[in-house]
């Protein structure tokens, strides 16, 4: 009975993170749109030439970036130039040289491609992100509230849990793969170990539940079932 308490408790505590969890994704899914709506509108306003990108039609923001005779990268911001390589430390000035590399070795309109995929493949995987956590809120809904800790839905939960959490992993992993060939011939791919793991281990306790429930079907019948009284044995006068 103390062991059913502590479960219950645990389930309220997954419930509620399972609903943070969720919202948070919500509001995710709606940047990411919002995002994708304000990308191309935003690249209209910039310029995009041989080792010079430019923010042109706002008058507000004159900003120029750009590499000199020495390979240097400079900023000029309403007219006042700033040597980045003097500002930034050794990671943000390789960050900075990687996007301005990238930016002024292709079209403006690949970039665009470019963001726009990213954007779609991290929403479809925010996506099955949600609906996995939307089993889980069910899952874990029904360790706090249902008298049966092996319900027999739990299982069910539980394995479109990790069926959700597998998709998601294989459009990741798709879709980085991809968009990183796509203005190099060098296709990169990264193996999530964690991640496999993390959905075997819910796919396994999916099967400890159903186990669970079938051995509470077999096991209330035979508890919950009344003693039958002996039959009396006919008397001999009866038979007559």
């Amino acid at each position: 009975m103390e062991n059913t308490k502590k479960i219950k408790s645990f389930g309220k505590v997954l419930y509620v993170l399972a609903v943070i969890g969720r919202v948070c994704l919500y509001i995710g899914a709606v940047c990411l749109i919002l995002t994708a709506i304000v990308i191309p509108v935003i690249f209209s306003k910039v310029d995009i030439g041989k080792n010079r990108v430019a923010i042109v039609g706002i008058p507000e923001a004159k900003v120029e970036m750009y590499k000199d005779e020495q390979k240097q990268l400079n900023i000029v911001f309403n007219d006042k130039k700033v040597n980045i390589e003097k500002e930034l430390d050794s990671k943000e000035l390789l960050a900075t040289e990687l996007v301005f590399d990238m930016l002024t070795d292709t079209t403006k309109e690949a970039v665009v491609v470019y963001i726009e995929a990213s954007i779609i493949f991290s929403l479809a995987t925010l996506v099955l992100t949600i609906l996995a956590i939307k089993n889980f809120e069910k899952f874990s809904k029904n360790i706090k509230e249902k008298e049966e800790v092996f319900e027999q839905d739990n299982s069910k939960y539980l394995k479109n849990t990790a069926k959700f959490m597998l998709i998601s992993y294989i459009v990741s992993l798709v879709a980085s793969t991809a968009l990183s060939g796509l203005f190099t011939d060098d296709f990169k791919t990264s193996f999530n170990t964690i991640g496999v793991i993390e959905i075997l281990v819910i796919y396994l306790f999916a099967y400890v539940f159903a186990y669970g429930n079938t051995l509470e079907k077999k096991l209330l019948p035979a508890t919950s079932e009344k003693p039958k009284t002996p039959r009396k044995k006919a008397t001999k006068k009866e038979e007559k």
